[in-house]
């Protein structure tokens, strides 16, 4: 759990040097929002070709093909026909693993999207499929690893400075309009908390022992999800952890995300807070808002930031032969304390990994 991302070394400024002129072909499955993000980087990096792209919305998915002047399919299997040599996993997380087991079937390396998958049984496969073709690179896109700010604190507890670790704490709460519009697929835990967990097992290179989960339902019981979600964890040396997701802040929040990652060791301790990037708009027929300018923002007709990073990271994985930085069995572990969690709130008692495990195996 200590390898950074490749992009953000400084080693990766030679490997750029040395990736001159090579491309991997590319096709792109599911094309909703981040799904034309990935498919417009790889349309643009000088790392990749984009050679169709996927999706059962005919209408979109043609209409974002068009624009970027590749064919478009509606079928899965329909992508293999062309001559590619990844696939980005764009879909919804319940559906990854069908797309998945095509590409590792058909030898192709594979980006998917977070969570890896959203239950036990799938995830174990693919970990499992994965492992059986170590010649393929298969990432999961845990696109807060290439975010510099995360990297250089990762970099600060990596290197001793901040001491033995002591916690971490997390918040991350999003606007209801969204929730709404997520709820029906995802959980809280999933969509958002495993962004922090993931964080968290990165940072502490270590697995987490136990968790004990409290929510709070309320308006979103509707859409069968908590408002609210608590978590306490404790890692396996004792490290502590807390998390905290919420998913009914006003519509009109100024920005769609309200984060904070805390790490506190013996010696020191670091924040990241997300919420104002630096830039705030105001106009006459709006409310103030702080757009995104670290993620994916869109300049001068390019999509940059931390995605571009976290794609083009894949890609040089691939042209240098090289490991890489969010393997599925570092991934599958954010998704087992996220399910966790979810069963210590619903049970109303500590859970402890282990059970998780067995729970897995019994099921084989």
């Amino acid at each position: 759990m200590g390898v950074l991302p490749p992009v953000l070394e400084e080693s990766s400024k030679v490997a750029s040097q040395s990736l001159v002129g090579k491309k991997v072909r590319v096709g792109v499955i599911g094309v909703g929002m981040i799904g034309e993000l990935h498919a417009r980087i790889f349309a643009t990096s000088p790392y990749s070709e984009l050679i169709v792209v996927c999706d059962a919305d005919k209408e979109r998915g043609k209409s974002i093909a068009d624009r970027l002047g590749v064919p478009h399919v509606c079928d899965v299997e329909q992508v293999f026909d062309f001559p590619v040599e990844a696939i980005s996993i764009c879909l919804p997380e319940n559906l990854h693993l069908e797309p998945a087991l095509k590409a590792i079937d058909h030898d192709k390396h594979v980006l998917v999207e977070k969570p890896l998958t959203s239950n036990l049984a799938e995830g174990k496969l693919l970990v499992e499929r994965a492992a059986e073709k170590p010649q393929l690179k298969i990432m999961v896109g845990h696109i807060l690893r290439f975010d510099p700010r995360y990297a250089i604190l990762k970099q600060a507890v990596q290197s001793g400075e901040l001491g033995p670790l002591s916690h971490f704490y997390a918040r991350r709460n999003n606007r209801i309009v969204d929730a709404q519009r997520i709820a029906p697929r995802a959980s809280s835990l999933l969509y958002l908390g495993v962004h922090d967990l993931d964080l968290m097992l990165w940072f502490a290179g270590e697995k987490v022992k136990s968790v004990f989960g409290m929510a709070k339902w309320g308006i979103m019981a509707s859409c069968g999800v908590p408002d609210t979600i608590l978590g306490l964890l404790r890692f396996e040396s004792g490290v502590l952890g807390m998390i905290e997701l919420c998913w009914i802040l006003p519509s009109h929040y100024p920005s769609a995300i309200d984060a904070i990652f805390e790490v506190v060791g013996e010696k020191g301790m670091g924040e990241v807070r997300v919420l104002d990037q630096g830039l705030c708009m105001i106009t006459q027929t709006s409310h103030y808002h702080y757009p995104d300018t670290l993620h994916w923002p869109e300049i001068q007709g390019n999509i940059e930031g931390d995605l571009r990073r976290e794609i083009e990271a894949f890609l040089q994985c691939i042209l240098e032969d090289r490991e890489v930085p969010v393997p599925l069995s570092e991934a599958f572990e954010a998704v087992k304390v996220a399910l966790a969690l979810e069963k210590s709130y619903l049970e109303g008692r500590e859970v402890e990994l282990r059970e998780l495990d067995e729970l897995s195996l019994s099921r084989n």
